[in-house]
């Protein structure tokens, strides 16, 4: 059974809209824009995933009907026990066990779901267009308390 803990670090009173995914070896981006404004943007970064998948909020009905993945806000949910990480778990023959955390980061279209070894960062909101900054640029990034998970 899942125990899913709803986590500080992305406490936005805004809805988002997840509009870029960028991922390359062992790191995954995910560039989120605001409602109420499309140039206004955060990215929320990975490093050292180890699976991720991105579905149509629409089409993922039965699986998180039962789950509290909506709201005003917009949060990123975690948890070490679920359905995903018993499959991940058998599938990688236990490499990983213990070692990685679910997380899953509704949307307004789109629900992210990520398995990764630390909790992702994510950055102080800007303006303008998420090509022309550095993505590993650490001084965009405001928050990554490791407490918050």
């Amino acid at each position: 059974m899942s125990n899913w803990a709803m986590s500080k670090l992305l406490e936005i009173k805004s809805f988002l809209f997840l509009t870029y995914i960028k991922f390359e070896k062992d790191e995954l981006f995910l560039i989120f824009t605001f409602d109420d404004n499309d140039n206004k943007r955060i990215v929320v970064y990975f490093d050292e995933y180890l699976f991720f998948k991105n579905i149509d909020e629409g089409l993922a009905l039965e699986t998180y009907a039962s789950r509290d993945f909506h709201g005003n806000d917009s949060h990123i949910f975690s948890t070490n026990h679920s359905e995903l990480v018993d499959w991940f778990n058998k599938e990688s023959g236990g490499e990983f066990q213990d070692k990685f955390q679910h997380y899953v980061i509704p949307s307004q279209e789109d629900i992210t779901v990520v398995l990764a070894k630390s909790p992702p960062k994510i950055s102080k909101p800007f303006l303008g267009n998420y090509l022309n900054i550095s993505l590993k640029d650490k001084a965009i990034f405001s928050y990554s308390d490791q407490d918050n998970f």
